[in-house]
């Protein structure tokens, strides 16, 4: 049997490598003469997305997969990978891609959906192949069973099973609920209560013997808490970014490396049988290393800004640019100049009726207080 990429996904493909073309093109003409350094870097950029894509096109039309007598082959426009039959130990299905499992080696086939026929492969799979996913579930619910440090009985294990997935479940929605509520009504008892959502989050779920994971993993038996690092670290972030702008960075680099410290020691301490029993340690540790860093820079930043006592210093800024970011979202943004307090030029984001009110050579105020670790931020009125 042999399968090819679906004729659907080259043709969008194709359609968008000559639409970014065309782009190009009145990229190019648009631009003012002589060209700034600003319109070189967009046309790169432009003409780097293109190749990729003309690539990613190659590719995908001399993708295909072959399923001999004794092999299974997966062609793409950059490598081979062969497979004999009988050294397959079985296959894992995600939404986007179902792949192939040999019993050694680390070589796998991954089978996406641009492929034709993809529900022809899978019912191949699934008729000469097991599922590891379900095997490994229902290794865990076997394993759950003769567990003696969950209960005395197979009924008192499965009860306590239930049990940890409802209290994971209300970690979760608990978490979310909070991070709404510091978002919603900022203030140092909210800011307080996020920071220590995620120890408390994994302090509750330590005492559940290992039910209840930080990791999710495709139908696994077992809960997991990732919500309860992920969001409120996220929020955490975000109300820093949207709450304070900050005019000097120097000094924010220690207080972030020892709020990553605390992360990591927290984590540690409230959470040991969680990491013990967890599966796979290496994906977890990269979840807690991201939270972390989200969580460090807008633990800091937030202290700083809220607990900073140091008086309020007024200086008068210059304009001496303003314009438009049309992103995912449209942003809006002054250049200004300030003797004494900014050395050359600071480029700043503005709310949409302050940047309306004001034109280059205007003159603002700029409000700046120190914070609480002597990281100055400020804000802008006109």
């Amino acid at each position: 049997m042999e399968f090819k990429t679906r004729k659907a996904t080259l043709i969008i493909l194709y359609v968008v490598i000559a639409l970014m073309m065309i782009g190009a093109v009145f990229l190019i003409s648009s631009l003012h003469k002589p060209i700034s350094v600003k319109g070189i870097i967009l046309f790169s950029i432009f003409s780097f997305l293109i190749f990729i894509i003309a690539v990613v096109g190659n590719r995908e039309n001399k993708t295909r997969l072959l399923i001999t007598d004794d092999n299974i082959i997966y062609h793409s426009g950059f490598s081979k990978t062969e497979i004999p039959l009988e050294q397959i130990k079985g296959y894992r299905i995600t939404p986007k891609y179902v792949q192939v499992i040999p019993f050694t080696g680390t070589r796998r086939i991954t089978v996406t959906h641009n492929l034709e026929n993809y529900k022809v492969i899978l019912s191949w799979l699934k008729e000469h192949y097991e599922d590891l996913d379900e095997a490994e579930s229902k290794q865990e619910y076997r394993n759950l069973l003769s567990d003696t440090s969950i209960g005395v009985s197979e009924e008192e294990r499965i009860s306590m099973l239930a049990t940890a997935r409802k209290i994971a479940l209300a970690i979760n929605i608990g978490c979310i609920i909070i991070s709404l509520l510091a978002l919603i009504f900022p203030g140092q008892v909210s800011l307080w209560t996020l920071l220590l959502c995620p120890f408390i989050s994994l302090m509750i779920a330590d005492k559940m013997n290992g039910l209840i994971r930080v990791l999710p993993k495709h139908k696994s038996i077992f809960p997991n808490i990732i919500i309860a690092f992920m969001i409120p670290a996220f929020v955490i972030w975000l109300a820093a970014m949207v709450k304070y702008k900050l005019l000097d960075t120097t000094h924010l680099w220690m207080p972030v490396m020892v709020a990553f410290c605390i992360w990591v020691a927290g984590i540690y301490f409230t959470g040991a049988k969680t990491i013990s029993k967890a599966p796979n340690k290496p994906p977890m540790f990269l979840v807690w290393v991201l939270s972390g860093i989200f969580y460090a820079f807008g633990s800091v930043i937030l202290i700083n800004g809220m607990y900073g006592r140091s008086a309020e210093m007024q200086y008068t800024a210059t304009i001496a640019n303003k314009y438009i970011e049309n992103g995912k979202s449209k942003s809006y943004h002054l250049t200004l100049i300030s003797p004494g307090i900014i050395k050359t030029t600071k480029d700043v984001s503005v709310d949409e009726s302050l940047y309306a009110r004001v034109y280059a050579g205007n003159n603002v105020h700029l409000h700046m207080r120190k914070g609480y670790f002597n990281i100055p931020w400020f804000w802008i009125t006109n």
